[in-house]
């Protein structure tokens, strides 16, 4: 497994996605169908399923910024 930026026109088409689906946290799953080049979206999830060695994969600590916006989320309550 190694980081990967997916192409604008992806991110775009996931940003619409999760808004629709009012998801904040989350991610999607997708894969491109090597016959026709089709962008097939099959695994939207509202809570990050990050691999295990994460930091070395993409190359930070996922968990640190979740836990930041989280907190942000609750001040006030």
């Amino acid at each position: 497994m190694e980081a990967f930026t997916p192409p604008q026109d992806i991110i775009g088409a996931v940003e619409k996605i999760v808004a629709a689906a009012q998801i904040e946290v989350g991610s999607v799953e997708y894969l491109i169908d090597d016959r026709d080049g089709t962008v097939i979206y099959y695994d939207i999830n509202a809570l990050s399923n990050f691999v295990a060695n994460a930091a070395e994969i993409v190359g930070f600590d996922p968990h640190v910024p979740l836990v930041d916006y989280l907190e942000r989320q609750t001040e006030g309550i």
